[in-house]
């Protein structure tokens, strides 16, 4: 955002345009001579404040700043550079509530709302965020990342019913953006619909550039679907596949996962005993094994069954 010029204070003036030719220690001190011969003017103070932010000036900017809010109660360019101190200094929360105060206030500006949308996601204030996005959108300025970000904000207040018509028209209009494809998947898994969850993740995990998560996502299914077997076929792929390292060991761990809680069901299926062959099978392990043996017991322990654990 960008100074204040106020018509009736040439020196106002004169330090934005030294703060337009990068001059910030002049237009600062330009302001200083302002603000002494008339300390009335809220633009002087803000555009001050503006600038002791630009140099990392905190405690002066938020002085001057507050002057500011305080010559003029609504002045949403005010908040907004509060706002902006607060985030730099890492209060999110500060941050937030003057980022509403700049939204309530004269500053009428799309990107102000977005901002404080995002915001308001992160810190979980989903209905705020709501708002903020429902304005863009009504005032006309509704991209994709704002319906995107609304999706969003419906999905996590559980309104699924509101975010997934959404989703589906980004999906129609952007086919090879994985995000919109990998959220749509999701709205379909948590309403237990894993088989047209399970052919989005898909398709997310197969565009030119794949979500990754979607890899897991589709072995989710699969497992929620009953179809363990092909789930871990799919993450034992994925292991042979010239991946980063770090992408590996998340494969390896959802695998281990998979293999722990179909071994749990049938242990638990099976009145705490499990079928020697079945064990070899889900462990993947071969030898060691007595061939007579026809089952391992399973002791539980405060109710909890023993992890078996390959060597």
């Amino acid at each position: 955002i960008s100074l204040d010029a106020y018509y009736a204070d040439p020196l106002s003036n004169i330090a934005v345009a030294y703060s337009m030719k990068n001059d910030i220690d002049k237009a600062i001190e330009s302001l200083k001579g302002a603000v002494r011969i008339c300390p009335n003017y809220p633009e002087a103070f803000n555009n001050l404040g503006s600038l002791f932010l630009q140099k990392k000036a905190y405690e002066d900017a938020e002085q001057a700043l507050h002057v500011a809010t305080q010559l003029r109660p609504y002045y949403g360019k005010a908040y907004y550079n509060l706002a902006r101190l607060h985030e730099e200094k890492g209060d999110r929360n500060k941050a937030w509530d003057y980022l509403k105060r700049a939204t309530e206030g004269d500053l009428d500006i799309p990107e102000i709302f977005f901002k404080f949308g995002q915001l308001s996601m992160m810190l979980n204030k989903y209905q705020d965020a709501v708002r903020a996005f429902e304005i863009i959108i009504q005032r006309g300025a509704g991209q994709n990342q704002v319906w995107f970000n609304l999706a969003n904000a419906y999905f996590m207040q559980e309104r699924y019913e509101k975010a997934q018509p959404i989703y589906e028209k980004l999906v129609k209009d952007n086919p090879l953006d994985g995000r919109y494809l990998y959220n749509l998947a999701e709205t379909h898994f948590v309403k237990n619909d894993f088989t047209s969850a399970c052919e989005l993740f898909k398709k997310a995990a197969s565009l030119p550039q794949p979500v990754g998560q979607a890899f897991f996502r589709t072995a989710n299914c699969l497992e929620r679907m009953n179809r363990t077997d092909d789930a871990k076929s799919l993450l034992q792929q994925l292991l042979t596949a010239n991946a980063a390292d770090d992408f590996k060991a998340a494969v390896k761990t959802e695998l281990a996962r998979i293999t722990e809680s179909s071994l749990h069901k049938k242990i638990k299926a099976g009145n705490g005993t499990i079928k020697l062959s079945e064990l070899k099978r889900e462990l993947a392990v071969h030898g060691g094994f007595k061939v007579d043996e026809k089952s391992v017991q399973v002791k539980e322990q405060n109710k909890k069954h023993k992890q078996v654990r390959t060597s």
